[in-house]
């Protein structure tokens, strides 16, 4: 089995951090986390060695792109894709966590969230909103729902346009950040979510109908779901990544910062954010405990994410 050793990978990086941004090193702490659980889960995964060679890929990849690139970033297209490609490691990393969670916990806590959302609220809050339903509302909060991964972008966007590169280096880092944090804590408490146990799943286009995108954007969730069209049994597939609410969290940090760093964009930003929160329910992929709990986690990322960077700075990390 190989057994790369995991002080000569942090001497690497600490020898690169002053090519690195914390974003980037978030990213390789997942990447050596996930090479950490696949060696103590080896003899029960089929991908060990795929999963290992990935994540060492992810590494040296992370570390080649830094010092390479980072004697051109007042080359502002470089300073862009720079930014850019932690993107793409946010979705395979994502994606990688759903090979280990069900060995590490393979429950479904379905019914103890609803338990706590009937306890705690007294009724079931996607079958309420459903009174409400109408097309145009869920054509458009299908399209909120859709901007997850792309509210970082618009932000992103006008403060690069305004030249804060501190500003940016500050805000990427709180995103990412959130998004990881987010991933572990399904680890607690897997669960499916109110459109399978609640509700139809096969029905939901007929229950909740949309007027031209809606059927589209919900296919490509459910794509990023592990979901495919016409599956038979598409609740035993889907990823256990509903508590909390990651959609939540990463929305409310989203206004959060755009109110902090008074962008031009921030009621724009408040009214698509808070359009995706209420997303989560109206179009029932998240019990309300859940959006409770990514609202709670929020605030727990604005607070933990300045004290890791301190840990790292005392130990001479100079990350950007």
């Amino acid at each position: 089995m190989l057994n790369p050793n995991i002080e000569t990978i942090f001497e690497k990086i600490k020898l690169n951090s002053k090519y690195l941004t914390y974003a980037e090193f978030y990213s390789i702490l997942m990447s050596i986390l996930y090479i950490i659980v696949n060696f103590i889960l080896w003899n029960k995964l089929s991908s060990n060695v795929t999963n290992l060679i990935l994540n060492l890929s992810i590494i040296a990849g992370i570390l080649l792109i830094s010092r390479h690139t980072h004697k051109f970033m007042d080359n502002k297209v470089l300073f862009l894709l720079k930014k850019i490609y932690i993107g793409p490691l946010l979705w395979l990393l994502y994606m990688q966590f759903h090979i280990y969670l069900p060995i590490i916990n393979p429950y479904d806590y379905d019914k103890l969230l609803i338990a706590w959302d009937k306890s705690i609220f007294g009724f079931e809050v996607t079958k309420e909103l459903y009174k409400i339903s109408n097309p145009i509302l869920t054509e458009f909060l299908q399209f909120c729902y859709m901007l997850h991964f792309y509210l970082p972008v618009i932000i992103g966007i006008e403060i690069i346009y305004r030249g804060q590169k501190e500003l940016l280096a500050d805000y990427t880092n709180k995103i990412v950040f959130g998004f990881y944090f987010s991933y572990l804590l399904y680890i607690f408490l897997p669960a499916i979510g109110p459109r399978f146990t609640l509700h139809n799943f096969a029905a939901i286009n007929q229950e909740l109908p949309g007027l031209l995108l809606t059927n589209f954007f919900r296919d490509a969730v459910n794509a990023g779901g592990d979901i495919t069209i016409g599956m038979a049994n598409p609740e035993s597939v889907v990823n256990r990544d509903c508590m909390p609410s990651g959609h939540t969290l990463i929305a409310l940090l989203n206004i959060i910062m755009a109110f902090r760093y008074n962008l031009k964009m921030k009621y724009l930003i408040l009214f698509l954010g808070s359009g995706l929160i209420f997303a989560t329910l109206y179009l029932r992929y998240h019990y309300l405990i859940d959006v409770i709990a990514g609202i709670g986690c929020t605030f727990l990322v604005l607070y933990l994410e300045p004290k890791v960077k301190n840990i790292f700075k005392k130990r001479k990390f100079n990350f950007l």
